[in-house]
């Protein structure tokens, strides 16, 4: 699959992990790249023929709905805002209980309809008692999002799950390695190792290494419930060997339970039952919301004076950005609705950019035996020029075809003297590969921007173009 995608397209980066199965039947199997000239895209492969099928843009409407679902697309702050609202539905839930006073008698109970509030007020409480269930999962599963992406970051809480780093290749191996390019294993040859130590683990996916040295990492399961990526095994690509694994049935930890919390949040668990359920109870849960406006609204218009009922009153009494029924909360609710729409269309406007749309680039020209280019590219939504004093931006190393495998190591700095080995390191693998800079305080015509390779003989190569010089 990996070859196919790389021989179909050669000039896109591969991101991320490489699913090995698909997600169902008749489904193709996608994997994420950057193109040049056309973004982040999703390659889809048949993974019965291992044909790539095609290309899609990486933002979708899901995927949209789902990221603005998870931090409305505001970096940072944006978990703190969704996260918190936990407390505004646990509270919801609990007052509801005591206001609703022997609430288990309506399950069966007929909605009236009488009038508009009468009507609106029983489907709400219908929908919401049989809702209790959904509500309580996703209040236990939010305040885990809570501490995860709110406490811990924000306000100090302990780490539930410890980042562990994966095990490498021993310095003593890796150094015997050269003076040749030495070969490394095919994945197909890396996963029947893998699948020969481990019989009745189940891949789902694989993630290829940054840098010379590190291992191949396979991700998947032995038949955990709720744990489908949370056992990983690492092999050294070089001669197949096992450097570790994490299997989760040997450890149930925190980590299982942020598996269990995002399988039973998003109700992924039990295949197209699971999440149709899901769907419904949350089209009631999302109901709720309507319907308890529609009876706030009906209950709140018999308290406004007739004269405050004319057309004109009641439109400039919702749209005002002040006051009515949110309150003291409304300038601030509209402001982080304004925020998210901006942010989002940035985010649409940085997937969908080209390089040359949004970067600095640095022709190939000799590195050693190599040809070597370089991007720069400035941050999320930037699209002012990257190249500027005090900026951090990202430097993309771009490969001669098939030299990754021939450069043990690569570093880039900036600056009016090259660092040598002392540089950033880049990682990643060709197309992707990239390391993170500070630009200096002050640009001047001898600063610019270094790269130094280093081949399996020991040797070490570098280039450097003028920073203004692109």
């Amino acid at each position: 699959m990996i070859a196919a995608v790389r021989e179909t397209y050669p000039e896109m980066g591969l991101l991320g992990q490489f699913p090995a199965e698909a997600d169902g039947p008749r489904t193709a199997i996608g994997v994420i790249g950057v193109s040049p000239k056309d973004g982040v895209r999703r390659i889809w492969v048949d993974p019965y023929r291992g044909v790539a099928q095609g290309t899609t843009p990486f933002v979708t409407p899901g995927y949209l709905l789902g990221q603005f679902h998870a931090y409305l697309m505001i970096p940072t702050w944006g978990y703190a805002i969704v996260c918190s609202l936990v407390f505004f539905l646990l509270a919801s839930l609990i007052t509801g209980l005591l206001t609703y006073r022997k609430f288990w008698r309506g399950f069966l109970r007929r909605p009236r309809a009488r009038t508009v509030r009468t009507l609106m007020g029983d489907l709400h409480r219908l929908g919401g008692v049989w809702s209790i269930w959904f509500l309580v999962i996703l209040i236990a599963t939010s305040l885990w999002y809570f501490w995860i992406r709110v406490g811990e970051p924000l306000l100090h809480f302990p780490h539930a799950v410890h980042d562990e780093a994966s095990p490498v290749m021993p310095d003593a191996d890796f150094n015997r390695l050269g003076p040749a390019t030495p070969k490394m294993f095919l994945p197909d040859g890396l996963a029947a190792a893998v699948r020969h130590a481990f019989p009745d683990f189940r891949i789902s996916y694989l993630r290829l290494p940054d840098t010379h040295g590190d291992a191949v990492i396979f991700v998947g399961n032995t038949g955990e419930l709720f744990g489908q990526h949370l056992s990983k095994v690492y092999v050294e690509p070089y001669s197949g060997r096992i450097l570790g694994h994490r299997l989760s049935r040997d450890n149930y930890s925190f980590a299982w339970l942020g598996a269990m919390a995002d399988a039973l949040h998003f109700g992924n668990f039990a295949g197209l039952v699971s999440k149709t359920i899901w769907f419904l109870f949350g089209a009631v849960v999302t109901a709720l919301a309507i319907t308890g406006v529609i009876v706030f609204w009906k209950r709140t218009a018999r308290n406004v004076r007739p004269s405050e009922r004319s057309a004109m009153r009641r439109i400039w009494y919702i749209v005002r950005p002040w006051g009515g029924a949110m309150g003291v909360l409304k300038p601030v609710n509209l402001g982080v609705v304004v925020f998210s729409l901006v942010a989002l269309t940035m985010t649409i406007r940085f997937y969908s950019m080209s390089l040359d749309e949004r970067a600095a680039r640095y022709a190939a020209q000799p590195i050693g035996p190599f040809a070597m280019g370089a991007v720069i590219v400035a941050g999320l939504g930037d699209t002012s020029d990257p190249v500027r004093p005090g900026a951090r931006a990202m430097v993309l190393a771009q490969y001669c075809q098939d030299c990754w495998k021939d450069i043990r190591r690569l570093w880039v700095n900036i600056g009016s003297r090259s660092m040598g080995s002392d540089g950033i390191r880049v990682v990643g693998q060709p197309g992707y590969a990239r390391a993170w800079v500070k630009l200096p305080e002050t640009i001047d015509p001898d600063t610019r921007l270094w790269m130094v390779a280093e081949r399996w003989n020991g040797d070490l190569e570098q280039t450097s173009w003028a920073l203004d010089g692109r």
